[in-house]
């Protein structure tokens, strides 16, 4: 059974395993101190588990891998939900490690929370469901370039049309396949990565949607929040 949680945090969204989230709740309400490998055994696991003496050293190592991420995915409104989507497939089939970045607020674009985010990760594809001409996606691209961010960025975005009705929109809008062939591309592109863009289907690995950065546990933020706040 999946485990789905959603912390309300200062950035973005890391897809993990439920063990590895369990590791970061500890550290979180344990922050600033110490926590022994005994702790985090016992607040993983129960006496019934049958576990592997180096299975804490082969969570932590992987959660410390995902804080440090292959790709930062900059979108808003349903383009966040396909890139969360988009991002789990990409860690279960080719061990690419997203953080999805929800920028929430349009104008004025959340510029200095963008920047951090695209200068811990380095590349950038932002998911823009507008046109390609006109659209958010250009504006996102121009601050991190006016901003001075030399790291490799891609777009995918909606074809300059009128939206047609009907099925017939399938054919102007983002699809779920061309984020993932997008990300797949930029990646292997700056790492040398070579991967296919199809995937097994049916894996049921247990993963969360969890906000790093300063992460606190609360509940969503308010709808009216500033820029600063305006990030999931």
């Amino acid at each position: 059974m999946a485990l789905k949680r959603l912390f309300q945090a200062a950035m973005a969204a890391v897809v993990l395993t439920a063990r590895e989230y369990a590791i970061l709740e500890l550290l979180v309400m344990h922050r600033g101190k110490v926590v022994t490998k005994s702790e985090i055994y016992d607040h993983i696991f129960d006496e019934t588990d049958d576990t592997l003496s180096n299975l804490i050293e082969v969570h932590v190592s992987n959660l410390r891998k995902k804080l440090g991420r292959d790709l930062l995915i900059v979108s808003f409104a349903n383009g966040l939900w396909m890139s969360l989507r988009v991002a789990r497939r990409l860690e279960r089939d080719h061990g690419v490690a997203c953080r999805v970045l929800d920028l929430r607020w349009l104008s004025p674009l959340p510029v200095d929370d963008l920047m951090r985010e695209a200068e811990a990760v380095g590349r950038v594809l932002v998911v823009d469901e507008t046109r390609r001409s006109g659209g958010v996606s250009e504006g996102v691209i121009a601050a991190l370039i006016d901003r001075g961010f030399g790291g490799p960025i891609a777009r995918v975005a909606a074809v300059d049309s009128f939206v047609p009705l009907g099925a017939a929109a399938n054919h102007v809008l983002v699809s779920e396949a061309e984020i993932e062939r997008a990300a797949i591309a930029l990646v292997g592109r700056c790492a040398g990565i070579v991967a296919s863009a199809a995937g097994a289907v049916g894996t049921t690995a247990a993963s969360v949607a969890v906000a790093t950065a300063g992460v606190a546990a609360s509940a969503a933020g308010s709808a009216g929040s500033p820029p600063s706040s305006g990030v999931r």
